[in-house]
């Protein structure tokens, strides 16, 4: 059985951890995953990279890993690398012999205490993570990839679950305020209900 191993301590992002497990996209399986995000310069992150490449060359030898087949890569965005590195964690619903694995589990900074399941864990938040490696191989092509155990919330970082902080004020489109503010009718009488619809 692989050994559990720990990661360096990281923000969280996406930290779909607790409850039941999410649907992939385009797939019929369900997992529980989270991305960690680090410094690129961060001696830790360094240390970490190179640690799980030792570990592919272990595993695989000098086989061509897959373009995904490390389970980290320097994130960008806008075609703009940020600084930073991101490593993503999943474990899926059930085992090959179609057993299910079971909900990580997830600790608080002490960790003979269970983190509350309903205390969503937000995007910020500083965790260690309990992983296994796990490697695969898919068009003659290798790879690994970080089976998540266990999270340990160190910091958290409320979840926000509305997103409406993206918004602006659009000057241009806003002619009256309603005064009922329980009410989603607008009070421009080309605008209707069903235009309100998302």
């Amino acid at each position: 059985m692989p050994n559990n191993l720990t990661s360096p301590k990281m923000e969280s992002f996406f930290a779909c951890v607790l409850g039941q497990p999410r649907s992939i996209e385009n797939s019929p399986d369900r997992v529980w995953s989270m991305k960690g995000k680090m410094k690129v310069g961060d001696q830790d992150c360094q240390s970490f990279q190179a640690y799980l490449h030792d570990q592919y060359e272990q595993i695989h030898g000098k086989k061509k890993p897959h373009q995904h087949g490390l389970p980290f890569l320097e994130e960008k965005i806008d075609d703009e690398y940020t600084g930073n590195v991101i490593f993503k964690f999943k474990r899926n619903e059930f085992k090959k012999n179609g057993d299910p694995w079971g909900a990580p589990i997830v600790k608080t900074a002490d960790p003979n205490i269970n983190w509350p399941q309903d205390k969503l864990i937000g995007n910020g938040s500083l965790v260690r993570v309990s992983f296994q490696i796990s490697k695969w191989e898919m068009s003659g092509k290798a790879g690994i990839s970080l089976r998540l155990q266990a999270v340990q919330v160190l910091k958290h970082v409320p979840y926000e679950a509305d997103g409406s902080e993206v918004f602006k004020v659009e000057e241009e489109y806003i002619q009256d305020i309603p005064t009922d503010v329980g009410s989603v009718a607008s009070t421009n009488p080309d605008i209707t209900e069903e235009d309100l619809k998302f």
